[in-house]
């Protein structure tokens, strides 16, 4: 019950968009395709949503791929009886009535009947059973001056070059970072790690037989 009011409470706190944050939102919605994971749709909102909006688009983004995957369970007669189901709950977190530009605007993007979206549902079933998804990643690295017992501040005896990870992550209330040191040779570790990642996936995408990979 809680992970619907969440859904529910994340699509509503769109109707604080601008006309052009929603343009923008439409118009990434539009263009995502069946093998879009998450991560690319939230790179997308972080080039083209305004920084004041960004996180809302973020947990907007989370909770329409739930949508989705729902859409995609159901048979499609029901599709707009979910929808409406759907605008009734938001409107009932609401003093006044849906201003229509706005429901106008949640139909557009919830409304791509088509095979594409049903498939993208699916997958994205799948993707949301995960506890988290990653949403960024980035890599600050500075140097830790080493200086001698002796007592002598006028030039460090050494340095340590530290690199720091800095994972970011989608979860259901919203997002997280998760920070962890490394070396050199760490660094080099996780990097032989994903570019093994990249080969398998390249490798598994060349085998007819699995069909369409996402």
């Amino acid at each position: 019950m809680a992970a619907q009011e969440n859904i529910v409470a994340h699509l509503k706190a769109m109707e604080s968009f601008s006309g052009a944050d929603r343009e923008a939102f439409l118009r990434i919605w539009q263009e995502t395709k069946i093998s879009d994971p998450a991560d690319v749709l939230f790179q997308r909102a972080r080039e083209k949503i305004g920084p004041e909006n960004q996180q809302t688009a973020f947990n907007a983004i989370r909770a329409l791929m739930t949508v989705a995957a729902v859409l995609s369970d159901n048979d499609k007669s029901r599709e707009s009886e979910v929808l409406e189901d759907l605008f009734d709950q938001i409107q009932d977190l609401s003093e006044a009535p849906l201003e229509s530009s706005f429901k106008d605007f949640l139909k557009s993007v919830l409304g791509r009947d088509n095979r594409a979206l049903r498939n993208w549902g699916k997958a994205t079933a799948l993707r949301v059973a995960d506890e988290t998804l990653f949403q960024g990643a980035r890599v600050v690295t500075d140097l830790r001056p080493i200086f001698d017992d002796s007592g002598s501040l006028d030039e460090p005896e050494a340095a340590l070059m530290v690199h720091n990870l800095i994972l970011r992550y989608n979860i259901q209330d919203g997002a997280d970072e998760f920070h962890i040191a490394m070396t050199d040779q760490g660094l080099q570790n996780l990097i032989d790690v994903l570019q093994r990642a990249q080969e398998k996936a390249k490798t598994l995408r060349g085998m007819k037989r699995w069909g369409t990979l996402h």
